[in-house]
């Protein structure tokens, strides 16, 4: 019933946090169903436009007979909060106004892995996460993302690329190294989102990989700060 697109949603919250801050990421992918596919969200601003900026989007894109907007699946790479903090505060504030079907993501237990970050932030920013998905969506399904995993929501289909696992046992120097990376095929295009892994993810998917990573659109990994390479 509509054709599929996908949007970068410009936040305030990248704005404020400029130039020292951390910007996350937000993407929005309708499925010919109407259905939506959201990724990360990222974080969250003052005031709270970014969340009434997604509802509005939502709104606007969602197909005419529907009452409110159907979230198919709601992706979050990792738990950093300029990752997490909107779709937090979105599920707090606005879980009357849509249905959310899905949660996909894959937090490692962080008071068990070896990290050179602040483990004890990453792990409450996962809680507060998962307590607010569990307080005000609590029909949603849970999925956890593991590397090789192959799935269709629609007409979308998913392909897990890489994940934590993939880095274990090794020491997690930051959290970024826990983020997931994918693949969504979708309207004849192919779309690989790298979320923020750094060099030695990207490194082990160039390897594993090799030509197989090559995409219609690509997320360029960790706000085109760093981690990313030619291959």
């Amino acid at each position: 019933v509509c054709t599929p697109e996908v949007t970068q949603l410009r936040r305030i919250a990248a704005e404020e946090s400029y130039p020292n801050g951390a910007p996350g990421m937000s993407y929005v992918i309708r499925l010919s169903d109407g259905r939506f596919i959201v990724i990360d969200g990222g974080p969250a601003d003052r005031e709270g436009k970014d969340e009434e900026a997604l509802m509005d989007l939502l709104n606007t894109k969602k197909p005419p007979a529907e009452e409110s907007p159907v979230i198919a699946l709601w992706i979050i790479t990792h738990a950093h909060s300029d990752h997490t903090r909107l779709a937090t505060d979105f599920f707090k504030n606005h879980h009357a106004e849509v249905t959310v079907q899905t949660l996909a993501f894959q937090f490692p237990d962080f008071e068990a892995v070896s990290m050179q970050e602040n483990a004890a932030a990453l792990q409450t920013v996962a809680m507060q996460f998962n307590a607010a998905a569990e307080a005000y969506i609590p029909g949603a399904n849970r999925l956890v993302l593991h590397t090789g995993m192959v799935f269709w929501v629609g007409d979308a289909k998913i392909e897990v690329l890489f994940t934590p696992e993939n880095h274990a046992p090794a020491v997690f120097p930051t959290g970024n190294h826990t983020s997931i990376a994918f693949c969504i095929q979708l309207g004849g295009k192919r779309m690989v989102f790298l979320g923020d892994c750094e060099r030695s993810n990207c490194r082990f998917m160039a390897e594993a990989y090799g030509a197989y990573l090559k995409s219609d659109i690509l997320q360029v990994t960790h706000h085109g700060v760093n981690g990313g390479s030619l291959d």
